[in-house]
């Protein structure tokens, strides 16, 4: 995984806290579970679906199970299917899960039930949510009713995780959650999981998740913008004008210097050696990082120059660890107060994820725009 780095420190946003959540331990030798939930219906037809979504170590999706995908980690995780009635005694849907074929790095399931079509939460009458030894199902871990007295079509139920991913004795729990909110399916109603992460999270591992691809973030000084690990290629985009009224033939240039850190630095202070750098002069760096080319007016609408990096080629790069995005006054200019409408973007096939503006102008002539750098978290 990759972020984006306005230059300067930041702070971390505040969380909503939890409070009085119901932990229930998994005995050690339970090595399977069932997870079901049944309900009553009143007059609508109401069709709930149950989803379970497996995060890893560092709160990164893994995959989900639902009812149009029912197996999932090479069977590690079974849906039942859909039951868009709930008639019948019983569960309604399970989920059933083997512990011990879950991948290493799986650290919680996370189960969501939601309202597909025909109501909401008020149009059902009763719903259980239970935990079964899944090799006894007459051994129940834990089962409770669940509050459906409201106008929600989402409902985040709880959460199994485990300590520590990768020992070899995890030790399982279950806690309640029971966050409500909105979403026909569990892909509209994830926020409620991002909400919650803090359970059992620290914060700077939730601070390190990506952004949403689908919005656009303006960025200040300092700001993080962590890039989706499913993007596999970005551009960086940066523009320019002359300031009205100044010298208008002005050569501003952009540049990638590419760093490696050094495995002998100091704990709490890393220092990197410069590998290569890529520009006008030498527009490509191992297949991985593309210039488009020299604008030497920053003239017309949009990026004036652009650079192409193939993230999931750099990630295989043992040298590249840091790239500095960097622009220079080449020639006309004596410093960035002679520009203006300065910008660095982050696009994703021409869709712009963030961008930050440069707001001042600086006696310099040359200007660290943002930096992006490897996560040792993948």
């Amino acid at each position: 995984m990759a972020t984006i780095d306005t230059v300067q420190s930041h702070e971390f946003a505040n969380l909503r806290k939890q409070t009085e959540i119901k932990q229930i331990d998994v005995d050690p030798s339970v090595d399977r579970i069932t997870c079901g939930i049944s309900w009553d219906l009143l007059e609508k037809k109401v069709d709930l679906d149950l989803t379970v979504v497996a995060l890893d170590a560092y709160s990164f999706e893994i995959d989900a199970a639902f009812y149009n995908q029912t197996h999932i980690m090479d069977g590690a995780i079974i849906h039942s299917g859909d039951n868009k009635t709930g008639i019948g005694d019983g569960d309604d849907e399970q989920i059933k899960i083997d512990l011990r074929k879950l991948p290493q790095k799986c650290k919680s399931l996370w189960f969501v039930v939601n309202c597909f079509e025909g109501g909401d939460f008020t149009d059902v009458e009763t719903a259980r949510f239970t935990l079964y030894n899944g090799s006894d199902h007459s051994k129940i871990l834990y089962s409770y009713g669940i509050g459906m007295a409201c106008s929600s079509t989402a409902l985040l139920l709880g959460v199994l995780s485990c300590n520590d991913p990768y020992s070899a004795d995890k030790i399982w729990n279950f806690r309640v959650i029971e966050s409500k909110g909105s979403g026909h399916n569990f892909v509209e109603s994830k926020y409620l999981l991002t909400e919650n992460l803090n359970i059992l999270y620290d914060e700077a591992i939730v601070m390190e998740r990506p952004r949403d691809r689908n919005q656009k973030y303006d960025l200040v000084k300092g700001d993080v913008y962590v890039i989706d690990p499913q993007i596999s290629n970005i551009a960086v985009g940066l523009g320019w004008d002359a300031a009205q009224g100044g010298q208008q033939d002005i050569d501003v240039d952009a540049s990638v210097i590419i760093f490696k850190k050094l495995s002998s630095a100091a704990a709490g202070s890393d220092q990197f050696k410069k590998i290569d750098i890529v520009y006008f002069g030498q527009q490509e760096y191992g297949g991985s990082i593309k210039h488009g080319g020299d604008n030497t007016t920053g003239e017309g609408d949009g990026d004036d120059e652009t650079i192409l990096i193939d993230l999931h080629r750099l990630s295989k790069d043992v040298d590249a660890d840091v790239l500095c995005v960097v622009i220079n006054i080449w020639k006309g200019a004596d410093s960035f107060k002679e520009i203006e409408n300065c910008f660095a973007r982050l696009l994703d096939n021409d869709r712009e994820l963030c961008r930050f503006n440069l707001s001042a102008g600086y006696e310099s002539k040359g200007m660290i725009m943002c930096h992006l750098s490897k996560r040792s978290n993948g």
